[in-house]
C-alpha cells in the first residue's frame, strides 16, 4: 500500500523527491542515515522530531490539498525562499501582473500581455502576433480555468511570464479561463521550463489557490500567493 500512495504522491506532487518508502520499525534507523524535510505516514507516529502528516493509504478526496496546507506552513515556518510555488515568481514581476481585467476575447487578452512584454523589453515586437498564429493552431488551456499561451522561442530576449487574471471568466475554445499565464521562455533554459511546467501541471489542480488568486486586486497580492 505504501508503494501505492508513493505512485500517487509522485504523480499528484512531481516538484518532490520522494526517498524511499520505509517500515515504521526502520523509520528510526533511517532517519539516523538520511537528512528528510518532512513524513507522509499512513499510520501515526510517535518519539519522530521530523514534521509529519498522516494520510489514507487511497490518498482520498481532500488529502492533497491537505498535504499542499501542510508543505506550505512548513516553508514558512523555515524561512525557505524556494517553496513549490517560488518558480513562478522567480519569471514575474508586478510590472507584467494584471489583475481582474475585463476582456471581451481571449486574442486581445494574448495581445495584450504580449505587448506588454515587447514593452518592457523582454520580447520582440512581432511576439504577440506570433502567440496568436499559435493558438489559432489549438488551444493552450490545460484545465483547472488556467490558458499559457506562448509565442515563438527565437523572439524571446529575456525568460518572463505575464500574468492576468479575470474579473469573469472568459471563454476559451471549449473551457472558462480566469487566469492567464502568457509565456516567454527562452529555448536554453529547459530544466527550469521543466520545473514551471510541473508547478502550472501542479496549480491546475489546485482550486482553492486559483481562486486566491483570482480575488487578489494587486500585483504584490498576486504575487505573494504564487
Amino acid at each position: 500500500m505504501s508503494q501505492i500512495l508513493r505512485s500517487k504522491l509522485e504523480r499528484k506532487f512531481p516538484e518532490l523527491h520522494v526517498l524511499d518508502s520505509v517500515r515504521k520499525a526502520d523509520l528510526t534507523g533511517y532517519l539516523a542515515q538520511h537528512s528528510v524535510d518532512f513524513i507522509i505516514s499512513t499510520i501515526p507516529l510517535e518519539n519522530v522530531n521530523v514534521p509529519y502528516i498522516t494520510v489514507s493509504p487511497l490518498l482520498e478526496a481532500g488529502e492533497t490539498q491537505k498535504i499542499t496546507d501542510f508543505i506550505g506552513k512548513l516553508d514558512q515556518g523555515s524561512g525557505h525562499t524556494e517553496h513549490a510555488g517560488s518558480i513562478l515568481g522567480m519569471y514575474t514581476q508586478a510590472s507584467l501582473i494584471f489583475p481582474r481585467l475585463t476582456i471581451g476575447h481571449r486574442f486581445e487578452l494574448i495581445e495584450l500581455l504580449g505587448n506588454e512584454l515587447a514593452k518592457q523589453g523582454f520580447v520582440e515586437p512581432d511576439y504577440a502576433h506570433q502567440a496568436l498564429l499559435r493558438e489559432r493552431l489549438s488551444s493552450t488551456t490545460i484545465g483547472g480555468g488556467i490558458a499559457i499561451p506562448h509565442g515563438e522561442p527565437k523572439l524571446i530576449r529575456s525568460s518572463r511570464i505575464a500574468i492576468a487574471t479575470l474579473e469573469e471568466p472568459l471563454e476559451w475554445q471549449e473551457e472558462k479561463v480566469s487566469v492567464v499565464f502568457m509565456l516567454a521562455l527562452a529555448p536554453q533554459e529547459q530544466e527550469m521550463t521543466k520545473k514551471l511546467f510541473q508547478r502550472l501541471s501542479l496549480l491546475s489542480e489546485q482550486p482553492s489557490t486559483i481562486e486566491r488568486l483570482v480575488q487578489a486586486r494587486t500585483p504584490e497580492e498576486l504575487l505573494s500567493y504564487l
